[in-house]
């Protein structure tokens, strides 16, 4: 498997689509991104960025055994350099696929940050390749919605 360039991927979102988007549309900068398996390893680590360009993510069902764990490294690097990750986050995880205790440990280092946000959801019944469609929706409605 071919994988890699996720920070042109990244400069590209931030450099070319959103300011296009901005142009053409009344936005405002509460900007999200959420993927789901390897994209959510890619969202885990886009986290990281610090540039507060996004400030809502969706990490569902990601593949951190992929790159042998490099999401640990990731964040050990953020953390030496950083206390504060004001962010919003929605993890999920199918029932039915393994990487749930990668997961809950990821989640678990992230709320040691001063204004980390987040929530975990099982979805019951659920295997890797099934749980796109409640995961796109649960996280538009658990990152977006108005809960006041």
């Amino acid at each position: 498997l071919v994988s890699g360039g996720g920070d042109i991927f990244y400069n590209i979102i931030t450099k070319e689509i959103i300011p296009l988007i901005d142009s053409k549309y009344s936005t405002n900068n509460e900007r999200g991104l959420s993927g789901h398996s390897l994209s959510g390893l890619y969202v885990a680590n886009a986290l990281f960025k610090s540039d507060g360009i996004f400030t809502k993510f969706g990490i569902n069902s990601p593949s951190f055994l992929f790159w042998d764990n490099d999401i640990m490294e990731a964040e050990a690097k953020y953390a030496s350099a950083n206390s504060t990750l004001k962010v919003d986050v929605f993890f999920s995880i199918a029932e039915l696929e393994d990487g749930f205790d990668n997961l809950l440990r990821f989640e678990t280092l992230l709320k040691k940050y001063n204004g980390f946000n987040s929530k975990l959801v099982v979805f019951k019944d659920e295997t890797h390749n099934s749980v796109g469609p409640a995961m796109i929706a649960r996280t538009m409605r658990e990152l977006y919605s108005n809960k006041d």
